[in-house]
């Protein structure tokens, strides 16, 4: 009896190993297993590990180790039935050469992208998306506009950026641009460091502060630039503000030497006389239809200049024909800073000669914009359309107010929506000019008017 009581002990023993701490092992060895990448590997080591515990607690591995394999099999189906492939876009951007000096060109960016892909087991649906020479600034982008598009038209569930600020470095747009990205089609943005999911109080708390400080960081080195480039001009180096010598003037002193003390300009006597008859014959035009058009054939036909009629206008603008060049440059908190070098070696008409041109100007610009035309993009027609709390949140400058100085703008004829060579689109938009720095731009850009569209 003693010998039948004992195994007695020892099967209920197993039994109660059995029923108490088997779903814990086996829990346990097909971590061990589910960690392995082979399946084939890891039910060989699910299989070891079981038979080692079976011998520990004196349990029949004949038992245990299937047990312990079947539900390893079963959990490794359940996880791979599980696994969703992650479909992706990679965007790239540089404003111009000298981040590529500083190793963020565009080269890099894809390269630490596609490192970010590949280790997450991305699926990249596309080759990478590229603006190249444009500011973060300006969101009417080509590649900005293609990856909208392909996050439309194919399955994407992230675009991934090795900053955020590649998709744009001010706030409102870029946040804007964000929230159109995952409301609309379900795309959210990620980098190395960081997922933006604004779906959640935590997730736009986060993605808000990380875009502000972007902006900030561009508008703060950006000022630090701008004032660098004042300084140089008020120490007369033309080039430091300048790209160009304007017309009628020619370089004076070496412009070759960086550490030289000037790089001016002065007049070019050979087309004096030509830049006066320009002044002189566009304020004795009394056909207003093509004035410019008019100058600039008679600037050839007299001279031999061959001439845009955007160039005559550029001459009859710029203030640098009274001895006034200006240099400006506006300050985070909307303060503009105007430095204007007064030089009368630089004259070469009068002010009250340039006043009458501009008035002029003026009056060519109220004319064109007055032409009535349900193809023009106009402000009474975007009033007509949208909101006017969503035109003021989703344009920059709606106000009227020029982006750069703050001064008043004011129509200045209109210009194509989409000014690209291929573009079937015939809509035109009312263009602006401010009367303080004479900076131009649309009233609405195509991707504001896209997001506007799509707002309502």
């Amino acid at each position: 009896m003693t010998g039948e009581r004992r195994d007695l002990a020892r099967e209920y023993n197993a039994n109660m190993i059995r029923s108490v701490i088997t779903g814990s092992i086996i829990s346990g060895i097909n971590t061990v297993g589910q960690s392995t990448s082979s399946t084939f590997v890891g039910a060989v080591l699910v299989v070891l590990l079981a038979n080692v515990v079976a011998w520990t607690f004196g349990v029949d591995s004949s038992l245990f180790g299937p047990l312990a394999l079947s539900a390893f099999l079963r959990e490794k189906d359940e996880s791979e039935s599980d696994y969703k492939v992650i479909n992706c876009l990679i965007y790239a951007r540089v404003s111009d050469d000298k981040q590529v000096k500083d190793g963020n060109g565009l080269e890099n960016q894809v390269g630490t992208c596609e490192k970010l892909v590949e280790e997450r087991g991305y699926n990249l649906l596309h080759e990478p998306i590229l603006d190249k020479g444009i500011s973060g600034t300006e969101f009417d982008r080509p590649g900005l506009h293609k990856l909208l598009q392909l996050s439309e038209d194919l399955p994407v569930d992230c675009i991934v950026v090795d900053k955020v600020d590649r998709l744009g470095r001010r706030a409102p747009q870029t946040l804007s641009m964000v929230d159109t990205l995952q409301h609309d089609f379900g795309v959210t943005i990620v980098t190395p460091t960081s997922r933006i999911d604004i779906m959640t109080i935590e997730g736009l708390v986060s993605a808000s502060f990380s875009i502000i400080m972007a902006d900030v960081e561009n508008r703060n080195r950006g000022e630090r630039v701008q004032k660098g480039k004042v300084t140089a001009f008020r120490n007369r180096n033309w080039d430091s503000w300048f790209r160009k010598v304007p017309f009628g003037y020619k370089k004076k002193g070496d412009w070759t030497d960086p550490n030289a003390t000037e790089r001016w300009i002065e007049v070019d006597e050979s087309t004096r006389g030509v830049v006066e008859a320009i002044f002189t014959h566009f304020n004795d035009i009394k056909d207003m239809t093509a004035p410019y058009a008019e100058v600039s054939r008679h600037t050839e036909r007299e001279y031999g200049v061959e001439m845009r009629g955007s160039d005559i206008k550029g001459i009859l603008q710029n203030p640098v024909y009274v001895g006034k060049p200006v240099a400006q440059v506006t300050m985070m908190d909307g303060r503009s800073i105007t430095e204007i070098v007064e030089d009368e070696s630089l004259r070469l008409i009068d002010e009250e000669t340039q006043e009458q041109a501009l008035a002029m100007i003026g009056q060519i610009g109220d004319k064109h914009s007055r032409k009535s035309s349900s193809n023009i993009i106009s402000l009474e027609s975007l009033l007509e359309e949208f909101h006017p709390l969503a035109l003021v949140e989703e344009v920059d400058g709606f106000g009227l107010s020029c982006s750069q100085c703050r001064g008043e703008l004011v129509k200045n004829g209109t210009k194509r929506l989409d000014e690209s060579s291929m573009s079937t689109d015939t809509r035109r938009v009312t263009n602006l000019k401010c009367v303080e720095c004479g900076k131009q731009r649309k009233l609405v850009s195509r991707w504001t008017l896209f997001r506007l569209e799509r707002s309502r």
